[in-house]
């Protein structure tokens, strides 16, 4: 079969839609055709990479039985959990002190934001786990739907906002295909809990970015309206893209605008992700069909990308990890964006440190880390 550019490729991503009360159950394929040169589409290719993501709908099929706990602690079923994946790392207390922020090594090499920071030890532990993360954060979360650009966003949103007197961060979310925010509802209300303000859009195609950057760029114009909810209560200086499968190719897209000082593409991405120089959290699936390791992996390898960068593998999973509350992605995708949006300096050290990392010594993740000599500077 022809090998075919990384955009391209990409496209091919599917996405698995969730129906039920807030459960991961009714399970159906999501793989859509990919354009060619011409525009039109390819479903040759989109054929193949259905039949290879057979074994991924099997494991969400058995997946799906509501055994994972939404982000208020309970389960599916109505059950009480613990809401707390076992993401068991390295030995070690989280660092003291410190306030986040990151920036690459040289800001003017690209496009995308970069933010900055004070130094941190190095030789800080790193936290043993990214349970404080995985869990659910201090505040309550709302959702608000029909909202955003021509009211075509769901919202999901700290309660009450800005209420440790900090203006919360913001994240824009991108689906996978042809799902809405409502796949990954307890996820992004996660998100909520730890400060977050989430802004995704409902189009089940947001591979171009476009939706992506729209959203974000309405909650930064809704804190500075006077007559908005949102008034002064959103940090438009801590901004992160971040989406799953098609939406990692929209995350990076949109993670080239001026405005984004983080991007974090799961299970897909985009050449233009050379283009950026603040920190990036690619994550992949050891056993993804859909979007294998060999197809992403090239963001990372590429010499043009110059930002502090961090790529994950979670072994012995699939495309679906990330649908319904995230899984084992949780807690590291919001310890990441945790230290770089909300300025959380124990979460410094589940990515970075010479000494080692959080992340670097989970067993259930093989890791690489690169362009990491402004990591001291980036640090809180």
């Amino acid at each position: 079969m022809t090998k075919r550019p990384l955009t391209v490729t990409l496209w091919l991503i599917g996405a698995i839609g969730c129906s039920g009360a807030g459960s991961n159950q009714d399970v159906g394929p999501e793989l859509v055709a990919s354009p060619r040169a011409d525009g039109s589409a390819d479903p040759a290719q989109a054929a193949d990479d259905a039949a290879g993501a057979q074994d991924s709908r099997a494991q969400a099929a058995q997946a799906g039985d509501g055994s994972r706990t939404d982000a208020d602690g309970m389960s599916a079923d109505g059950e009480a959990g613990d809401d707390t994946p076992e993401d068991a790392a390295g030995d070690g207390d989280a660092p003291a002190a410190g306030a986040g922020g990151a920036a690459a090594d040289d800001p003017s090499a690209g496009t995308g934001g970069a933010g900055g920071g004070a130094a941190i030890p190095e030789d800080a532990p790193a936290p043993a786990d990214v349970s404080p993360w995985a869990d659910a954060g201090p505040f309550a979360s709302r959702v608000v739907e029909s909202s955003g650009p021509d009211g075509q966003f769901t919202l999901f949103v700290p309660d009450p906002l800005a209420g440790d007197g900090t203006p919360n961060p913001i994240i824009t979310w991108g689906n996978g295909s042809l799902t809405t925010p409502s796949s990954y509802r307890s996820l992004l209300s996660h998100y909520a809990t730890h400060g977050i303000f989430v802004v995704a859009s409902n189009n089940t195609n947001v591979g171009s970015g476009q939706e992506m950057i729209a959203g974000m760029r309405w909650a930064i114009a809704e804190n500075d309206r006077a007559d908005s909810e949102y008034f002064g209560k959103l940090d438009p200086d801590a901004v992160g893209s971040i989406g799953y499968s098609q939406g990692g190719i929209g995350a990076v897209i949109a993670g080239n605008e001026p405005e984004v000082k983080t991007t974090v593409p799961i299970a897909g991405g985009d050449e233009s992700i050379t283009n950026i120089v603040h920190p990036i959290f690619l994550i992949g699936n050891e056993n993804d069909t859909a979007a294998p390791i060999d197809v992403i992996e090239p963001q990372f390898t590429s010499e043009d990308t110059t930002g502090p960068f961090v790529f994950g593998i979670l072994l012995d999973t699939g495309h679906l990890e990330t649908l319904g509350d995230g899984g084992r992605h949780r807690g590291y995708t919001t310890a990441w964006l945790a230290f770089h949006l909300l300025d959380d300096a124990e979460a410094y050290r589940v990515f970075y440190g010479d000494e080692g990392c959080t992340l670097c010594e989970d067993s259930e993740w093989d890791t690489q880390r690169k362009n990491l000599q402004g990591a001291g500077a980036l640090a809180p």
